[in-house]
């Protein structure tokens, strides 16, 4: 069950507030509360505001047992935003979390982000800059390792493409994936991998997968708390790009953290300080859209390089109808500790068709061929369909998706049918 209340008024004020919950019953059990609030205000001229709380009250069965973790959790944001000059605009945030895990864990995370982002038309077309530093502090008080469920963490995928979670010593079975709207759930192997660093836990966007560059998805997991800590970090990043009025764009991005060990003890802990350059090209010409990306990536625990490149064409009917191909090639290197060579190809089609106004109709299936040295070959399939009909403030949404993957080591396909309604009040 899902509420949500929104309310515009004057001059870009936003005020929503979403209550959800959930009761799940069978063999794996769920009861979650969970309310937000998120309030975005203009308060003088070229000044914004924005406050966010959110209260979760969740208890769960544990996967693997008979006993179950009952977790609270309070998350409080804070921000500005500041328009210096009609191409600068500063933003300032601060967030506290503090969650209580069957009272005889709690975590407390607590630190602030600093962006700076400058825009400007020039003579060859438009230049952009982004300064982004960050601190954090990460307090952690647990007398025992319990095992803990975790779900929607949110990340998002950047240039890097790539994300760690939040919490370290995850049980690597028990990662699911999925989209905003926790609808779509994506597959290991096809939309993305996992990969394992220290005690650390990384995901990473395959090209050719369903999951879009840039897209926000939700992560469910456990984890073992494991020893009390207090863990600080640093990060800093800077982008410039040139988009030439002729098509071309250039950039380069530059990204740099540090973790510290502050006081406490972890169980095989390792933290992660890293340098890492990324280039960027890309070219557009009509339909047809060109794009390309080398990073270097160098830290205590891994290092790698990788290239990938993409080709796109999109085209629009004068009956409505619109049809999208595109090919993608990655490549990447394994330096340490272990060295290894993946490299994947895929090629995929989408048409999506409106009609009446009211009823749309979205088909796409695309194909994945995928080379590793240490894992195995392995040639995947996906296919989605999806028909959404509109009526007033009434949205009927039903899905099909199909998802067939072959390996050296082993094989699966999976088939899920999802059927919505959706009322606006």
């Amino acid at each position: 069950f899902t509420l949500i209340h929104s309310l515009d008024w004057g001059n870009r004020n936003h005020l929503e507030n979403r209550i959800e919950y959930l009761d799940q019953y069978g063999n794996y059990e769920i009861r979650r509360l969970r309310g937000r609030t998120d309030l975005r205000m203009s308060l003088i001229e070229n000044l914004t505001g924005r406050l966010a709380a959110e209260y979760r009250d969740q208890e769960r069965s544990i996967l693997f047992g008979n006993s179950t973790v009952t977790d609270e959790t309070i998350d409080l944001l804070g921000g500005l935003g500041y328009r210096l000059y009609d191409s600068v605009v500063a933003n300032l945030e601060a967030y506290y979390r503090n969650q209580d895990l069957n009272s005889e864990s709690e975590t407390e995370e607590y630190g602030g982000r600093f962006d700076l982002n400058y825009r400007k038309k020039n003579a060859l077309g438009r230049l952009r800059i982004n300064y982004t530093f960050y601190y954090d502090i990460d307090d952690r008080r647990s007398a025992t390792g319990l095992p803990v469920d975790v779900f929607d963490e949110s990340h998002t995928f950047n240039a890097s493409e790539r994300f760690f979670l939040d919490n370290r010593r995850v049980l690597l079975t028990s990662i699911v994936v999925t989209d905003a709207a926790n609808v779509t759930v994506y597959q290991e192997g096809m939309d993305y991998i996992v990969r394992t660093l220290g005690d650390q836990v990384e995901i990473e966007r395959l090209l050719g997968g369903t999951i879009l560059a840039g897209q926000t998805v939700l992560i469910d997991y456990q984890f073992d708390v494991g020893g009390s800590f207090r863990l600080r970090g640093m990060g800093h990043s800077i982008g410039v790009s040139q988009d030439f009025d002729f098509g071309l764009s250039l950039g380069y991005l530059f990204r740099t953290q540090d973790q510290e060990l502050v006081e406490g003890t972890v169980l095989d802990a390792a933290f992660e300080s890293f340098n890492a350059h990324t280039l960027r090209a890309s070219f557009r010409w009509d339909k047809l859209e060109a794009r390309a990306q080398y990073e270097v990536f160098d830290s205590n625990i891994t290092e790698n390089e990788s290239l990938r490149a993409g080709l796109s064409w999109i085209h629009a009917f004068s009956f409505g109808g619109r049809l999208s191909l595109n090919a993608d090639w990655n490549q990447r290197r394994e330096l340490r500790p272990t060295p290894r060579d993946t490299s994947y190809y895929s090629f995929g089609a989408q048409y999506r068709q409106r009609f009446f106004g009211s009823l749309n109709i979205n088909l796409g299936a695309r194909w994945r061929l995928g080379f590793d040295d240490v894992a195995g070959d392995t040639e995947g399939i996906n296919i989605d369909a999806n028909i959404i009909w509109s009526q007033g403030e009434t949205e009927f949404r039903g899905s099909f998706i199909y998802n067939e993957l072959d390996g050296d080591f082993s094989s699966n396909s999976s088939s899920t049918i999802l059927l919505q309604l959706r009322r606006k009040f």
